[in-house]
């Protein structure tokens, strides 16, 4: 008998063995998540995260290596939605320089302002812990940076950047704003969330507005 024509066999097994092997995963990120919020880095276990995500405690060694993998696999999962977003970018049609930079950069300073917990174990964590924190620059230079830089360089072929500007230099001062109003403004100093959003707005515009400018000899 062919096997295909089998009702017994279930040909969609693999297919599902994926979907559950991803909803498994988004479940302990979900938990560690709330996990190192509530308890920090080196308080949660392993333990108390898999029992949170009602999950074997052998998981998050089978899919991030460990606890402190699971901590960066959180981090790209954040840092992966600011990716989208550029890449959404990307893929409409130009409105206008300051638009989409700060759409990118606002979007990004709400999300901190939502997962303030969690970033300040993350960050406390990464500052002691010199290979956690050159992963997490890796990981921003490739999803992030990358991302707005493309989107800069299409600004800049459609001349709304001056052609002799170096656009590593102006995506680094990009994400400065983001995560000096994003965390530090917002989070680490407690401010009002709307004034750190007012403030971000009106600082990329003058930033930007110094990349559209053409410059003139004295």
């Amino acid at each position: 008998m062919n096997q295909k024509n089998d009702p017994g066999v279930r040909w969609d097994a693999p297919k599902k063995r994926t979907r559950d092997k991803a909803a498994k995963r988004d479940q302990l990120l979900t938990a560690a998540t709330e996990e190192f919020a509530e308890k920090g880095f080196d308080a949660a276990t392993v333990r108390g995260i898999c029992a949170r995500a009602q999950c074997a405690d052998g998981l998050v060694h089978k899919y991030f290596n460990g606890k402190k993998g699971l901590l960066l696999a959180i981090i790209r999962r954040h840092t992966g939605a600011d990716g989208q977003v550029l890449k959404e970018l990307e893929q409409s049609e130009t409105v206008s320089l300051v638009e989409d930079v700060q759409r990118v950069v606002l979007t990004a300073v709400a999300r901190m302002q939502a997962q303030q917990k969690f970033l300040r174990v993350a960050i406390s964590t990464a500052l002691l812990d010199p290979e956690l924190s050159e992963e997490i620059q890796q990981h921003l230079k490739d999803q992030v940076s990358s991302e707005l830089e493309r989107l800069l360089k299409r600004h800049q072929n459609n001349g709304n950047i001056q052609g002799n500007l170096n656009l590593k230099t102006a995506v680094q001062g990009i994400v400065a704003m983001t995560w000096g109003f994003g965390f530090f403004h917002q989070v680490v100093f407690a401010n009002d969330p709307k004034e750190s959003q007012r403030l971000a707005k009106e600082a990329l515009q003058l930033f930007l507005r110094g990349l559209s400018e053409t410059q003139t000899q004295n």
